[in-house]
């Protein structure tokens, strides 16, 4: 039996899945200490970790090497980057002050980007073409981005040695439950994998860019991350209101 040399193109996918577990490891270890330096050096971790992430599927794409393999890998670094890591950093960040209450929050989150990830792996299964035009749910490295980004943010603007950022712990447990809901639930979110580059979209993206680069220079990094995933985390609800809206006016004209 001949053994066969993998080609190095087809392990360069993995290599950034790979980068973006050990990151999310390193953000567990790190927030564990519940230090303030050790909570900031996790959250820029994930920060990491979701650049890896959103590299190694295009990576894939562009070398032509995707495969069943590269993509369960990709979620079970997923559930540690952008489940387990952001739940601990939450926990560690604020949650453990409310008791079982706080260990309840966290879980629901770790809970809700597997379940998330579960359902867009069967979906990537059965509707492959489904699963590349829009997301079912907020995917889980956005969820995990609202929470660091937010962290980040207050830490920064705050600047305060010990981690008082929210007015309560009750407040982090709110963020918890919406951010876990937005991941387990049927509101669609634009993927941005195929678009194809046109005069009009390139303009956008640009403008885009430039102005979270105006924000991220004048003001500070964390808030144009903040700003950034904001957008596309309220994008998702905005666009279903506009999709019921539509739909409810050509039931109306069908009626008549």
């Amino acid at each position: 039996m001949v053994n066969k040399r993998i080609p190095i193109i087809y392990i360069l996918p993995n290599l950034f899945t790979i980068s973006s577990l050990v990151l999310g490891i390193y953000a567990i270890i790190s927030a564990s200490s519940g230090t303030v330096i050790g909570l900031i050096n996790a959250g820029i971790a994930i920060c990491f970790s979701i650049l890896f992430d959103s590299m190694d599927g295009r990576v894939a794409r562009l070398t032509k090497t995707e495969s069943l393999f590269g993509m369960q890998l990709d979620s079970l670094a997923d559930l540690v980057a952008f489940g387990v890591a952001p739940a601990f950093l939450l926990y560690k960040w604020g949650l453990e002050r409310v008791g079982i209450l706080g260990i309840a929050a966290a879980a629901m989150f770790a809970t809700c980007g597997a379940l998330r990830l579960a359902r867009f792996n069967v979906i990537a299964l059965k509707n492959s073409k489904q699963s590349s035009q829009y997301f079912i749910g907020l995917p889980i490295p956005g969820g995990a981005g609202i929470v660091v980004s937010l962290f980040l943010t207050l830490n920064h603007s705050r600047n305060q040695v010990e981690l008082n950022m929210l007015d309560t712990p009750m407040n982090m447990v709110i963020l918890t439950a919406i951010v876990s809901y937005l991941m387990v639930s049927n509101i669609r979110y634009p993927t941005f994998k195929h678009i194809r580059p046109t005069p009009r979209n390139f303009s956008f993206t640009v403008l885009i860019l430039m102005a979270t680069v105006y924000v991220a220079v004048v003001v500070n990094l964390p808030v144009a991350l903040f700003s950034l995933i904001s957008i596309y985390t309220l994008l998702g609800p905005f666009m279903e209101i506009l999709f019921y809206k539509r739909r409810k006016e050509e039931v109306t004209k069908e009626g008549y």
